[in-house]
This record gives C-alpha cells, sequence and structure tokens, in this order.
C-alpha cells in the first residue's frame, strides 16, 4: 500500500480495497441499510472500489469512494466515504493489458491493438468504467454495445500527442467506441476527444471536482514533473 491513503495522489480512478471486517457504521453518505449491506459484502468477498472525486457533504478527512454494483437485476452506483483506517490496499487502476482477457470479443480486438501502440510508447494505460468493474469482479459488466473507457498517462506533451493519434486510427477502423481520459502531471484527467478537438478551454476533472483551463496551459503542463498513474 501506499504510505498512507491520503497521500495517494491522484486519488480517482485508484483501487482501494477495505478491510474485510469492515462494518456497515464505518460507511457514511450511504442512502439506507440495503446500500451499506451491498457495500460490506464487496469488501467482503475481496473486491476493491474505485476512488473518486470529492463531492460537496462530503465529510473532511474521509476518503470517497464509488461502488457500481453489477447491472443485473438493476443498474447502481454508490458513493460514500470512510476514515483512512479502513483502508487495507491502494494501486493504480487495472491495466489495459491484464484487462483484455475480460473484454468480451468487439472490445478485445481494438483494445489489443491499443494496448500494443502504448506499449510501442512506453505509455501506460489503465482501463476504468465497466472494463474495471468487470476485471476487478470476474462479474459480467460488459456487453457487446458497451463502450472502452482509457486512462492513459504520457509522460512528455510529445507522448500525449502520439496517443492521441493511435486513438483516432484505431478508432477510424473500429465500432467500438473509445472514450477515456489523458491524465496530466499534475493528476487532473482530461477527455481525449476533447483534447484531439482543441477547444480554446477544457473541462478537466480532479480529485477535487471539475474545472475549467486554457488548452495552452493544458499542454504546457508537461513541462513539469510528472505525477505517479
Amino acid at each position: 500500500m501506499e504510505a498512507s491513503p491520503l497521500s495517494a495522489r491522484p486519488w480517482r480512478h485508484r483501487r482501494v480495497w477495505l478491510a474485510p471486517d469492515l462494518g456497515a457504521a464505518e460507511l457514511a453518505g450511504l442512502g439506507d441499510a440495503a446500500d451499506a449491506q451491498a457495500v460490506v459484502d464487496w469488501a467482503r468477498a475481496g473486491r476493491p472500489f474505485i476512488g473518486r472525486t470529492t463531492l460537496p457533504g462530503d465529510d473532511q478527512g474521509r476518503l470517497p469512494l464509488g461502488l457500481a454494483l453489477p447491472p443485473q437485476p438493476r443498474k447502481r452506483r454508490l458513493s460514500f466515504t470512510v476514515a483512512p483506517a479502513a483502508v487495507r490496499l491502494v494501486s493504480a487502476p487495472p491495466a489495459l493489458g491484464d484487462a483484455l482477457a475480460h473484454l468480451p470479443p468487439r472490445l478485445r480486438e481494438p483494445a489489443a491493438l491499443l494496448e500494443s501502440r502504448a506499449f510501442a510508447l512506453g505509455l501506460p494505460v489503465y482501463v476504468f468504467g465497466s472494463a474495471f468493474w468487470q476485471q476487478a469482479s470476474g462479474l459480467d459488466y460488459l456487453t457487446e454495445q458497451s463502450d472502452l473507457d482509457l486512462l492513459a498517462c504520457p509522460p512528455t506533451a510529445a507522448a500525449a500527442r502520439d496517443w492521441l493519434q493511435a486513438l483516432a486510427e484505431v478508432q477510424a477502423d473500429s465500432a467500438t467506441r473509445l472514450d477515456g481520459e489523458i491524465q496530466l502531471p499534475d493528476g487532473a484527467g482530461v477527455a481525449w476527444r476533447e483534447l484531439a478537438a482543441a477547444p480554446a478551454q477544457l473541462l478537466l476533472k480532479s480529485d477535487h471536482g471539475p474545472a475549467l483551463r486554457e488548452r495552452a496551459a493544458v499542454w504546457a503542463a508537461w513541462g513539469t514533473v510528472s505525477a505517479p498513474c
């Protein structure tokens, strides 16, 4: 585990395992007892949660987490917070290469092409969204109609441009919609499609919420030291 859950930055998209003896009383922000029990059962099964952005109303000093329950019988997304002491392990999101075997055939082909391109670029690429939950749990989240959400961490602006080109080329030859973010050195994420479209301002998402940033400032961010991804 990283030195302290509170020092794990960026927190968004991180895999977070909670103590298996977690009790419902240690959870805050859930609507009812059934939701709390779903979180407790997930933790006891040894499955990870996902780090999320801090929301208004989250208690200071607690860690914001999310859980997307399997689509059947009904889709539920839970948001809650825990004390740092409840965290057992924090790690990076699932790597794209590790997630390949968990993807349905329609997603696997473009994903494999992108994994190869990322390897050639020396670029860490991870999955989030439904691919995250399917790889993390072994349960069925993805269908033949699902999008593929990718998180790339380019070490330089040149690598970011190369990755945008790779995404555009693979997308042009695939019926699968490729979504996701590119992570900046300060840990904020920008949608790759928005970055490629080159508007004057870009919407960035971070541990503390969304914010607009000038396009030139986004590209200039790679002049700083890269944050862990």
